[in-house]
């Protein structure tokens, strides 16, 4: 098992990045909030509605011809794949909520850095509440109103931490390295 209880409240407009350990869960975590995945127990609600599977975003999948391939993972989807999947996406998510799985992961630091500002603006000028899940403790940090550490497999809430640093952050900021600190200790701890 992946995943052990989670309880989490995501507030309208609120930035929340999930931040773990490699291998435990994260991304299922958001399978399991779009609607893919169904929790073994327990229930995901938005907005007081129950998010159920087959959910919207199944409908979604067999709108554009994808529910053989709920189960993939991207590698291992063809170029058309991706591309309808894109178009999923776009239909499964409430305009209001934007989920993000490492979204920025595979990126230089000038690019990431960039496209972190750039995505600070879009979430100031719109309001979208979004859940960004990232391996990067600094990456949580700069961008997110709380961060919601959680442990190795299965994989619980450990903390959930305000960020109480006004933006834009920086990484010499009072208060940045301390809180860095404390994630990075919650989250070597628990290995």
């Amino acid at each position: 098992m992946a995943i052990g209880q989670v309880s989490l409240d995501v507030r309208p407009g609120e930035f929340v990045a999930i931040v773990a350990p490699p291998d435990t869960g994260k991304s299922t975590l958001l399978s399991i909030l779009r609607g893919f995945v169904s929790p073994s127990t327990g229930t995901v609600e938005h907005d007081g509605d129950l998010v159920t599977d087959p959910g919207l975003a199944r409908t979604r999948l067999e709108q554009v011809g994808l529910t053989e391939t709920a189960g993939l993972y991207p590698s291992e989807l063809s170029g058309g794949m991706k591309q309808r999947v894109a178009i999923a996406r776009a239909l499964a998510l409430d305009p209001d909520v934007l989920l993000m799985d490492e979204p920025f992961g595979a990126l230089v630091a000038q690019t990431r850095a960039l496209l972190q500002e750039e995505l600070l603006r879009i979430w100031d000028r719109t309001g979208k509440t979004i859940v960004f899940v990232t391996h990067a403790v600094d990456e949580a940090i700069r961008l997110a109103d709380r961060i919601v550490v959680m442990s190795a497999r299965p994989s619980v809430v450990l903390e959930v931490l305000p960020v109480d640093l006004p933006r834009p952050r920086r990484m010499v900021d009072p208060g940045f390295a301390e809180l860095h600190e404390r994630i990075w200790g919650l989250l070597r701890d628990s290995l």
